[in-house]
């Protein structure tokens, strides 16, 4: 438990402080820097042309052209009254003894449900922390963010919880220290109020300004933080503790996928990947002290763009390889694909849009045919998808695979099974350019290619690309002909 004679406002008054012009609002450093981050993006999603887009450093004048909908302002004051309202609830919960152990703890964030638990267990994931590959101490205590769990789950040192602050003054804190938090949030959320048409830029950072930074700067007072790690869904920002001076631990990304490379380092087409350098502008502005990566190519990239330390962990989906590998062969040919999104979005005209992928399957399955009469043998070709189907993924894709499937062309695996056993048992994995399932085939010796022949890729001369199906045909006939 944190000291309770360490009051909240002297540690809030260590930090340096900003005035915006013409603005009574008084942020830290930490919130300026963040703001910075959502107000590019914020102008990003408004700009009609995205390529002329770079990453900049906004000063007042260009923070006051962010406006916010009257309707947007309303419904985030009573968010925020909402979560003053449950913090309020949390501050007569009993500090057990288990919650006042001085070990350091580890914070997570930016992970999914589907990637924390398996078969609704943590024991895989934990295994995977405390792993060689990771090595995360048992000593620890983990705190696992994810946004999919309303109540708090345990499993041994990890504890996964729908907000990562909220929990810390839930368990941490003394009812002294909960009554001083409370009393900043709610000037914090009056100041938010009196922002409503002259500071609307706050908006943008409404919960970190009231709620996170406070919370964050009372735990760190008593360096119980040892290390800070988060993926890539947040590479644009954030959490806000990677931003505070006051931490003083490691800040680590994980890359939980080897495609982060941006399609321009793979492509002459500019139209492949068009907000590439604004991609980079916020790949520059990470704050991140260490990133792992599946491959040499992705920190080859980075390597481009970041001083910060590199390491190549090879694949990582929060699961661990099995020990045994060596299983039977199963399946003839696994394609893993990436589901095109609709014709509405930023992607359309570019290898991930429905045309090609379509033609990425019609491909596959007359090469199969042909070699599949050539050898005088039945050869089953199965799909596995990325992940569920949402709103922004083509539907004329998603029925395509659904009639492919009824006819029998191919065989749908579940969305849930363990990529390194498939992958064992599979005599030959084909995936769509750059898909992470590729690796681990080639981490586990099973013949394993990138397809497509989009004229929308250059052309490559890399042993594990094909781009013809001529070739395509010869790779598969090689590997199925025994």
């Amino acid at each position: 438990m944190i000291q309770e004679n360490i009051g909240i406002d002297l540690i809030l008054f260590r930090m340096v402080t900003f005035k915006f012009k013409n603005s009574k609002v008084f942020v830290s450093s930490s919130i300026k820097n963040l703001l910075n981050k959502k107000a590019n993006i914020y102008f990003q999603e408004r700009s009609k042309n995205t390529q002329s887009l770079r990453f900049t450093t906004l000063n007042h004048n260009d923070l006051k052209y962010i406006k916010v909908s009257f309707f947007k302002k309303i419904k985030t004051i009573i968010i925020a009254f909402s979560l003053l309202f449950l913090y309020f609830t949390k501050m007569f919960v009993v500090i057990s003894k288990n919650n006042k152990s001085k070990n350091k703890t580890v914070f997570v964030f930016s992970l999914t449900k589907d990637q924390i638990f398996r078969d609704s267990s943590l024991y895989e994931f934990h295994n995977f922390l405390h792993s060689k590959k990771i090595n995360m101490t048992k000593k620890n205590e983990i705190l696992i963010e994810c946004r999919g769990v309303l109540r708090t789950k345990r499993y041994s040192n990890l504890i996964v919880t729908l907000d990562i602050p909220l929990n810390i003054f839930t368990v941490k804190f003394s009812l002294q220290q909960k009554i001083m938090l409370l009393s900043m949030f709610s000037r914090r959320l009056l100041t938010l109020i009196k922002s409503f048409n002259n500071s609307q830029f706050m908006y943008l950072v409404y919960k970190q300004y009231i709620f996170d930074e406070s919370v964050y700067l009372l735990f760190l007072s008593e360096n119980q933080v040892n290390k800070v790690i988060t993926g890539p869904g947040n590479y644009k920002y954030q959490p806000i503790i990677f931003e505070m001076s006051e931490y003083t631990g490691e800040r680590i990304m994980i890359w939980y996928s080897s495609n982060s490379v941006p399609n321009k380092y793979k492509s002459k087409l500019e139209n492949v990947d068009r907000n590439y350098k604004l991609t980079e502008g916020f790949l520059k502005q990470m704050k991140i002290d260490t990133h792992w990566v599946w491959t040499n190519q992705h920190k080859k990239y980075l390597r481009k763009l970041t001083d910060s330390n590199i390491f190549v962990k090879q694949s990582m989906v929060f699961y661990n390889c099995p020990k045994k590998i060596n299983y039977s062969k199963k399946y003839d040919i696994v394609i893993f694909d990436v589901t095109p999104k609709n014709s509405k979005s930023e992607f359309s005209n570019t290898i991930y849009a429905f045309p090609p992928a379509k033609e990425f399957i019609d491909e596959i399955i007359e090469s199969v045919m042909l070699v599949s009469q050539k050898l005088g043998k039945d050869i089953s070709i199965c799909i596995k998808y990325k992940r569920t189907f949402s709103k922004d993924h083509s539907s004329r894709y998603i029925t395509y695979i659904d009639n492919l499937a009824k006819n029998g062309k191919l065989f749908v695996l579940p969305l849930n099974i363990d990529l390194y056993k498939t992958i064992a048992e599979s005599k030959v994995i084909i995936g769509y350019p750059f898909t992470s399932p590729v690796v681990i085939g080639q981490e586990l010796s099973v013949p394993s290619i990138y397809y497509s022949s989009s004229n929308l890729l250059s052309k490559y001369n890399k042993n594990d690309f094909i781009q013809d199906k001529f070739k395509l045909r010869k790779f598969i006939e090689k590997n199925l002909g025994e």
